[in-house]
């Protein structure tokens, strides 16, 4: 294989992209020369360090003398009090440095906050979508990350320990492929500080990102109430079961470099992305993309800094030591890293191996035959459909469409002269060799319609151009291909069997015929050496040629089967 048709090849097994194409959009990405989009962290100048018991022996001591009269008259502990009195401050503080956020008197979170809060259940409905994809295989999606935030990663397993590196003429045996993996184990092992540090900042920032979008904004929204027209308010303890996953997530927030939501944004695309760069649709779906974002990050970022949620927890639960959870996620992307790139591994291990035997299968046409490739189909529109289908009979398809069109009629002329001026010995013999020329006919005529019909104007090529020219990825048009594909596969399939079983019993025959030593049911011809009158001798030559071709192209189809088996 050609080294760089393999290293695009290994590029876009990674990202789903080449690497000529990530630096095209990275330089995209990267015409602003704002590095990062910053979410602040929230701020708490209204609050207090430390806890009720530590501030409590910071008191005057008439202070504490006023709290434990007030102790004897209500009965209530000093410690219950004094908390009291503090998320009482709390609240004043709030209300002075941000009015409108809560009616302390009467325990109620006010209108100005239900507001807000909308505002972020907007942000957190445009980022949703696009962790989908994202979900499915976080590893996956932290490779393809990495392709954007380090790359030098991808490009030193590429150099160093990808299976292409190694030639098909040498044995695949289980050392080599130990030895390559312990090499992407030690590039993964000895990534620079550097890179890991900006791959794990990238990590958690998408992480949080992920946290914030899957909050319950529903459920904390419907608890306001609006008894007066466009006034919604909701008590403190309604807002109580909601409030601890906001204060984790929003307490929590990091930076979040432009790279990593864009890569965010281009994961779902990965496989549709065109040779080249981006189109013109693409690109202002990218550029939308990052003014949304960034308008929605400054969103969040304002609602931080005007909403003093560690505080504010504090009044809503009326304890002044109250505290939210760490907020956490993203721990084990390493691990998860890892596996991805075992799988990967994995992928273009078993990739090489199929690679190697056609390779050798091609050395086999190439003496056999005189064919410098291994055939294709003339037309084979599911590589210019949204990126690229895969289609699991390729091989044999091609090879099959290859026998029909160059060598079926050579094969025809000497089997139904056999059938039509041949003597048998045993006439059971012509009726078995009839039938088996007949699904010999079968499966060359069939291919050779499919191979029509997958042409530009055929009933499955057109199907094709006319998804090719629409642009666009509809549910009911990939459920049609799918189906289309799944068909075409079973023709395939079905005119290779059909293929081997036919010049399995014409090998029969042709033993019968030609070889000394008879076995089973089968004989001679009793006019062999008379067949064709003068051209008798090249016409024996003819058979044994023929018979020469038949054996090695079912040989062939039965080394191609297990290749043309579906990838993992």
């Amino acid at each position: 294989m050609d080294s760089t048709q393999n290293k695009t090849t290994f590029d876009e097994l990674v990202s789903g992209i080449s690497a000529e194409e990530r630096n095209f959009l990275l330089a995209k990405i990267n015409k602003s020369k704002e590095q990062d989009i910053l979410i602040l962290q929230s701020s708490r100048e209204i609050e207090d360090a430390g806890y009720l018991d530590a501030k409590y022996k910071t008191e005057p001591l008439l202070y504490k003398l006023f709290l434990w009269i007030r102790s004897l008259i209500t009965k209530k502990n000093v410690n219950d009090l004094y908390n009291v009195d503090l998320v009482a401050d709390l609240a004043r503080k709030i209300n002075k440095n941000h009015p409108g956020l809560i009616d302390h008197r009467n325990n109620l979170i006010l209108s100005l906050f239900y507001e807000k809060l909308k505002e972020l259940k907007n942000c957190a409905d445009f980022f949703k979508p696009y962790f989908t994809a994202v979900n499915e295989n976080s590893g996956k999606f932290y490779v393809f990350l990495s392709s954007f935030i380090a790359p030098e990663i991808s490009e030193q397993i590429a150099k160093d320990a990808d299976p292409y590196t190694i030639p098909f003429e040498r044995e695949a045996t289980s050392e080599l492929r130990t030895s390559l993996l312990k090499r992407l184990d030690g590039i993964l092992k000895n990534i620079g500080q550097n890179s890991r540090a900006k791959l794990y900042a990238a990590v958690r920032s998408i992480e949080w990102l992920r946290q914030f979008s899957e909050l319950p904004y529903l459920h904390f929204i419907a608890q306001f109430t609006s008894l007066i027209s466009n006034s919604y308010t909701c008590p403190y303890l309604n807002a109580q079961p909601d409030f601890p996953a906001f204060a984790k997530v929003l307490q929590s927030a990091s930076s979040i470099s432009k790279e990593a939501l864009q890569a965010m944004f281009l994961y779902p695309h990965r496989n549709s992305l065109r040779s080249g760069g981006l189109d013109t649709e693409s690109e202002k779906a990218l550029n939308e993309f990052s003014i949304k974002s960034a308008s929605c990050i400054s969103m969040i970022q304002m609602f931080i800094t005007t909403v003093p949620f560690y505080a504010l927890g504090k009044v809503v639960f009326g304890d002044y030591d109250w505290q939210c959870d760490s907020q956490g996620g993203g721990e084990d992307w390493f691990v998860k890293y890892k596996e991805e790139w075992k799988c990967i591994f994995d992928s273009r291990w078993n990739s090489w191996l199929r690679d190697r035997k056609k390779s050798q299968l091609a050395a086999v046409l190439q003496r056999t035959f005189g064919i410098d490739s291994f055939p294709e189909l003339p037309d084979r529109p599911w590589t210019r459909l949204w990126g690229g289908l895969p289609f699991n009979c390729e091989m044999t398809a091609g090879f099959l469409w290859w026998f029909a069109a160059n060598k079926f009629n050579d094969a025809m002329y000497v089997l139904n002269t056999i059938v039509l001026e041949g003597v048998f010995l045993n006439k059971e013999n012509r009726t078995e060799l009839s039938e088996a020329v007949n699904d010999f006919v079968d499966a060359n005529q069939q291919i050779l319609s499919l191979a029509d019909s997958l042409s530009e104007n055929g009933s499955i090529g057109s199907v094709f151009e006319k998804l090719i020219n629409e642009h666009v990825r509809t549910l009911k048009g990939q459920q049609n291909v799918d189906s289309i594909i799944i068909n075409s596969e079973s023709s395939v399939r079905f005119c290779g069997q059909l293929f081997c079983s036919a010049t399995r019993t014409i090998e029969k025959i042709f033993h019968g015929i030609l070889d000394d030593g008879k076995t089973g049911d089968y004989e001679s011809l009793q006019n062999l050496m008379t067949i064709k009158g003068r051209e008798n001798r090249e016409f024996r030559d003819k058979m044994a040629e023929i018979r020469s071709v038949l054996n090695i192209s079912r040989s062939i189809l039965a080394d191609i089967e297990p290749l043309d088996l579906p990838r993992e």
